[in-house]
């Protein structure tokens, strides 16, 4: 997911699938990969269960931020 850009995907789809804000200013990767997981949720909610592990595993969630 994301390619070269994991970092930059993985902040996206923290702040889209949490709908939280940035945690820092968000360059143009990651505004660009916002919008499209905006526009894939909007079609199918589905995110493979990566949301469901971040709202229901802290542990998984504290690793998944200090990526």
């Amino acid at each position: 997911l994301g390619g070269n850009s994991n970092h930059e995907f993985a902040r996206a789809f923290y702040r889209v699938v949490l709908q939280t804000p940035w945690l820092l200013e968000p360059n143009e990767h990651e505004i660009e990969f916002a919008k499209q997981l905006s526009n894939n949720f909007e079609i199918s909610n589905n995110s493979f269960g990566l949301r469901e592990e971040l709202l229901n595993n802290i542990e998984f969630k504290n690793e998944f931020l200090e990526f």
